[in-house]
């Protein structure tokens, strides 16, 4: 009996040729993604690369690796122009042209292209133009920046400024994705680093035309150097502890005569700087005495009134004014190592801080001439010891980005278009002038004491969203004195000298003048201090900002906490909290929207 098969089999051929037919087809369709995916990850790892090493080279820089950072910041252009080239490929553009769906890979694409230029037109020439070599070394011995070197630059940095202006309108061009998210993020990322890296170098090209002048390279420049004393609080950082003159030939620092505050007269013929500042400081006769010439922390007030007393008191009209403090001291130290004094004691960047700002009032107490020499004799070693080395220049600018970043180290030019410049960067020490959200919180000792030294801060800046054209806003001082509770003090430490500055309290206990610099056009709704509403609030404007002040005592060991509580306008831009230069290194929390281009005026 033969069995007939359920499913009898058909002929093998034409089922063979058709998955053959169907394998090829789904290979030719698929050639495309797979070739799409291979260039998206390809810009990716690209993109990573760059970011990778531009960080690895700011380490570099920062620790004075120069040569190694050239190594990284040379790799990146090539990197750049792999996500190009993987972004503007055939799938790619395919992949862009893909209504809706398509729009990510078109602002990927463009924003490539925006990275490929940056690398090309603004990486490469900053390094074949020499811009890394300035902090290699190089010039001539005792130089501490080469002035020449300065100079061969300014052309360079100067094409780069323009294309960094061009690029960065390019950018703002980039489309965005009709629906949010990653790509989004990572173009508006973008867009605002052009932004900044086109203000970064048209400021640096600005600067590289006065710099060589500033430094000495026409003619020696001769500057007042005034050494705060943070320990008593000052709008630009601390008191005017004394003083010397500097002078600068070709690069080359040499620190002369130093004077102590004591020889200066308190009295001098005043000058005007506008019915602004007179209405908030007119009072203290700051533009003619140098104890109260920085209680403003607009640096070219305070630069301009020690430069007026300088030259009635001393007959000479200098060519700028420059301000240090003690933790500026110390960044220097920690690259050129400590000095010895001519009794053997050796001054170091750990030291230098609590030596100068706290321990020589307890070794020296009312002995304030043997104080002054004292404190003298360190600045000078110190300056003496930077103008000496000859090590790597990379770690000593480092320090001195570091204190100028912290507003440690200001300059002020008598001439006029170097000012100009200097006045705009981060060295001016400026109020600014833009309208942008603004909170700068401002002490100034009210005691005629030394006891800042133990004063540490945390500061908020709160405002809420931009759905009209103004908004509430919050700006919150904490400030804890965390003077130890001693049965004696040294009087000139403590303070409290004259009937204007009495006021009851243990040992150590400190007052300060709080003045909030708000947003031009804020208005003040309420004060409160450890949450008590404070009903009377002195108001003054100074060069466009509202400024609003209280006084306040603090014990040992306590903590009190002010609340500005204000209306003010919903501006575009990103706020500023800038940090006044004390000893601590106070805690900044912001909380404060962009109001976007809608707002801006």
């Amino acid at each position: 009996m033969s069995v007939e098969p359920e499913h009898p089999a058909g002929p093998a051929r034409p089922v063979s040729r058709r998955r053959r037919f169907l394998l090829v087809t789904a290979v030719i369709v698929s050639m495309p993604l797979v070739w799409l995916g291979f260039m998206t990850l390809r810009a990716y790892f690209a993109i990573h690369e760059i970011e990778q090493r531009a960080d690895a080279a700011r380490v570099l820089l920062r620790d004075g690796e120069i040569d190694a950072a050239t190594s990284e910041i040379r790799a990146i252009p090539a990197a750049a122009h792999r996500a190009r080239a993987a972004t503007t490929s055939v799938p790619w553009r395919a992949a862009a042209t893909v209504p809706w769906a398509g729009a990510p890979f078109d602002t990927i694409r463009e924003s490539t292209i925006i990275v490929d230029r940056i690398a090309a037109t603004v990486v490469a020439p900053a390094l074949d133009g020499g811009m890394l070599d300035i902090l290699g070394g190089g010039g001539q011995p005792g130089q501490i920046i080469d002035v020449e070197a300065l100079r061969a630059v300014d052309p360079v940095m100067t094409e780069i400024a323009r294309e960094t202006g061009a690029i960065s309108d390019d950018a703002a061009r980039i489309p965005a994705a009709p629906f949010p998210g990653q790509v989004n993020a990572a173009r508006d990322q973008l867009v605002e680093q052009a932004a900044l890296l086109a203000t970064a170098t048209a400021h640096a090209a600005d600067a590289l035309r006065v710099l060589p002048a500033f430094l000495g390279a026409d003619e020696p420049r001769r500057y007042l150097v005034v050494f705060q004393t943070n320990a008593e609080s000052r709008g630009t950082g601390g008191l005017m502890g004394g003083a010397g003159m500097l002078r600068i030939e070709d690069g080359g620092i040499t620190f002369e005569d130093s004077v102590s505050n004591q020889e200066l007269p308190l009295t001098a013929e005043p000058i005007d700087l506008g019915p602004g500042f007179d209405a908030l400081y007119g009072r203290y006769q700051s533009t003619q005495n140098w104890q109260n010439a920085n209680f403003s922390p607009h640096f070219p007030h305070a630069a301009r009134i020690w430069r007026s007393i300088w030259a009635q008191h001393m007959g000479e009209d200098v060519d700028g004014v420059i301000a240090t403090d003690p933790v500026a001291l110390s960044h220097l130290l920690g690259v050129v190592g400590p000095v010895t004094l001519g009794d053997g004691e050796t001054i170091t960047k750990d030291n230098v801080v609590g030596i100068t700002l706290n321990e020589a009032y307890f070794r020296f107490g009312d002995r304030q001439l043997a104080r002054k020499a004292y404190l003298q004799e360190i600045a000078g070693a110190v300056m003496a010891r930077v103008n000496a080395y000859d090590g790597p220049k990379g770690p000593l600018v480092r320090a001195l980005a570091t204190a100028i970043e912290e507003k440690r180290i200001l300059a002020w030019s008598a001439d006029p278009d170097e000012q100009a410049v200097l006045g705009s960067s981060i060295v001016g020490g400026t109020l600014p002038q833009e309208k942008s959200p603004y909170a700068h919180v401002v002490l100034n000792n009210g005691a005629g004491g030394k006891l800042d030294y133990y004063l540490e801060r945390s500061l908020e800046y709160r405002a809420g969203p931009c759905t009209g054209d103004r908004r509430e806003s919050h700006v919150t001082l904490r400030l804890t004195n965390t003077a130890p509770a001693l049965d004696q003090y040294p009087d000139y430490l403590m303070g409290r000298l004259t009937p204007e500055t009495q006021y009851a309290g243990p040992p150590g206990t400190n007052r300060t003048v709080i003045s909030l610099f708000a947003t031009p056009g804020a208005r003040l709704a309420n004060t409160y201090v450890n949450d008590r509403r404070v009903p009377l609030t002195f108001t003054n404007t100074l060069l466009g900002h509202p400024v609003f002040t209280v006084v306040v005592l603090t014990e040992p060991g306590e903590t009190i906490t002010v609340r500005y509580d204000l209306d003010e306008p919903a501006r575009a831009g990103e706020a500023t909290v800038p940090v006044q230069p004390l000893v601590d290194d106070p805690q900044v929390s912001v909380d404060v929207p962009d109001c976007g281009a809608a707002h801006a005026e």
